[in-house]
């Protein structure tokens, strides 16, 4: 499997073995040690690794704001997953509101029981997600 890493120029995700980084032309050779994840996202602390103290503490800040927790996810999947809670709280409004519309059927409860055991790996995403956003403003408010 492909290890990724981020670009210590730009911050994009780029294959640990790319000579050039592909978004911004530059060579990583001053890359960061890589992360021992072997999956296809970038952690946190690789994002980081190109900032300065400053923008860390930045990025932390505003992290701390977004962040979710899979715990929570887990219990409102399970407790209040009939209801489309759990989605709403991941911000998937839609599929909120169709399982608030057929509650009565039952159908959304068993699948929010379902959707508990995928909540973990969901909030990692999201929150992975938030952080490639927050740290793409960082570069770009420094850039400025």
């Amino acid at each position: 499997m492909t290890r990724y890493v981020g670009c210590p120029s730009c911050g994009k995700t780029i294959a640990a073995d790319a000579g050039v980084c592909p978004h911004c032309g530059k060579s990583p050779s001053d890359r960061p040690p890589e992360s021992p994840r072997t999956d296809d996202y970038v952690d946190e602390f690789t994002l980081m690794a190109a900032m300065t103290d400053q923008q860390r503490m930045l990025f932390q800040q505003r992290m701390s704001d977004v962040r979710k927790d899979s715990t929570t996810g887990v219990l409102l999947a399970i407790f209040l997953g009939g209801i489309g809670v759990h989605h709403f709280w991941m911000g998937n409004t839609l599929a909120g509101v169709v399982y608030l519309l057929f509650f009565w059927t039952g159908v959304p409860a068993l699948l929010g029981l379902v959707e508990a055991f995928l909540m973990p790996g969901r909030v990692r995403l999201f929150n992975m997600g938030r952080a490639r956003k927050i740290a793409g403003q960082i570069k770009m408010l420094s850039s400025s």
